[in-house]
């Protein structure tokens, strides 16, 4: 089951997404996102998919609004460190207009980067 885990550090909040995003869940994430999104201060967030083992089409969907909602507001949005077959879903499917990056600031401010 896909869940989402936030934090903050002094650059921008980290969303870190785990397990499967499917269609018993990805509503719940998107909410979950949502919500971690409504409290970013600075107003910079990373999206941190180094947890995610699997996204469906509804994940690809939940994607998909949120680069709608946010595709207005430049880099504030930021998908980070995705596997291979996350990364090629993603430019499959156009979500490559997301900025994407291999590295991720950690909550005592060292950067973590991807296994890719």
């Amino acid at each position: 089951m896909g869940f989402v885990d936030y934090y903050f550090t002094s650059e921008a909040q980290v969303i870190c997404v785990y397990g499967i995003i499917n269609r018993e869940n990805a509503e719940r994430v998107f909410r979950d996102i949502e919500h971690a999104v409504e409290r970013a201060v600075p107003p910079r967030v990373l999206i941190d998919l180094a947890g995610a083992k699997n996204i469906d089409e509804n994940g690809v969907i939940l994607f998909e609004s949120l680069s709608r909602r946010y595709s207005e507001d430049g880099d504030f949005l930021t998908l980070c460190r995705p596997d291979g077959m996350i990364r090629d879903l993603l430019v499959r499917n156009g979500l490559d207009r997301f900025s994407v990056i291999d590295e991720v600031p950690l909550r005592g401010g060292t950067a973590a980067a991807s296994g890719r």
